[in-house]
């Protein structure tokens, strides 16, 4: 997965991280920023509507390897077609480091899949657990 971080050009605190549905960050000092509150447009999968919200989070830099650190607290919410429902919290924790120039164009195309591919398998298996243990 590929992580961009670009920085206002206009001399602002704030970043932008190129990652799931654009997030951005507040910059708090030369080695660290804060992520700033972000709802991301839902989408539909296998008919569910899910929601990202991206509650808090920070992210720090420092010399060497690993670069970058970040830490995001959220929620995912989904609606399915069969009225089943769900919320899950997570924390997603990635720990980045610094990619040849010439490769990061080749390998952003994917970014917003990737988190969204992990979770959805364990949100889905959640939500028919939940309409198993429903009363009819």
């Amino acid at each position: 997965m590929t992580l961009r971080v670009v920085a206002d050009a206009f001399g602002s605190d704030k970043l932008y991280l190129d990652f799931q549905c654009g997030l951005t960050a507040t910059v708090q000092n030369s080695n660290a920023f804060t992520l700033d509150e972000r709802e991301c447009p839902s989408y539909e999968n296998e008919g569910c509507a899910y929601v990202w919200r991206f509650s808090d989070g920070k992210g720090t830099v420092t010399e060497g390897d690993p670069a970058l650190e970040l830490r995001f607290n959220g929620s995912v919410n989904s609606r399915c077609s069969d009225g089943s429902s769900l919320s899950l919290n997570f924390l997603f924790t990635l720990t980045a480091m610094p990619a040849e120039p010439s490769s990061i164009e080749q390998r952003v195309g994917g970014r917003d899949s990737s988190l969204q591919l992990s979770v959805l398998p364990l949100l889905r298996a959640e939500l028919e657990q939940a309409a198993r243990a429903a009363p009819r």
